[in-house]
């Protein structure tokens, strides 16, 4: 389900970039494999054990470690555009 919405919201960041180049305004999306969140802690409550195997080896990041990355891409992007 949640591959799903990724998709859907790929698309529509790739259609506001589409939009926006006109204005000169840059649209970035970022999609961390596992933010550690409340709702992440919820979320492994009821989490089949198949799945708790595959992430195991996904490292995470906190909510300001994404900020940071996605801030980090998006003015590396810009410096060199």
């Amino acid at each position: 389900m949640c591959i799903i919405f990724e998709d859907i919201f790929a698309g529509l960041a790739d259609t506001l970039h589409s939009e926006l180049l006109l204005y000169n305004i840059d649209v970035h999306i970022y999609f961390p494999a596992t933010m550690y969140t409340p709702g992440y802690d919820e979320e492994n409550k009821t989490k089949p054990e198949i799945v708790r195997k595959i992430e195991s080896t996904d490292e995470g990041v906190t909510p300001d470690q994404a900020a940071q990355a996605l801030y980090k891409g998006a003015s590396s992007i810009r410096k060199s555009g």
